[in-house]
């Protein structure tokens, strides 16, 4: 994916990155995260979370409920 992303400062290009991947067939994705903390990184990952159930990532709650 290039550089880290960044779901909490830059949610449109990390959404981009996951559509991207998704559309050549991944499934799992393995994602570098921008970070200044711990606390940062779950914040992130949290974001992160959120982009991925958004855009109906295969295992998140909106895949499974059939809303992607």
């Amino acid at each position: 994916m290039g550089r880290p992303l960044d779901p909490s400062g830059d949610a449109d290009r990390a959404s981009k990155a996951l559509r991207k991947v998704s559309e050549a067939g991944a499934t799992p994705v393995s994602v570098s995260l921008a970070a200044e903390s711990a606390s940062h990184y779950v914040e992130q990952l949290e974001a992160l979370a959120g982009i991925a159930d958004l855009s109906g990532w295969p295992g998140t709650t909106s895949a499974r409920e059939g809303r992607a």
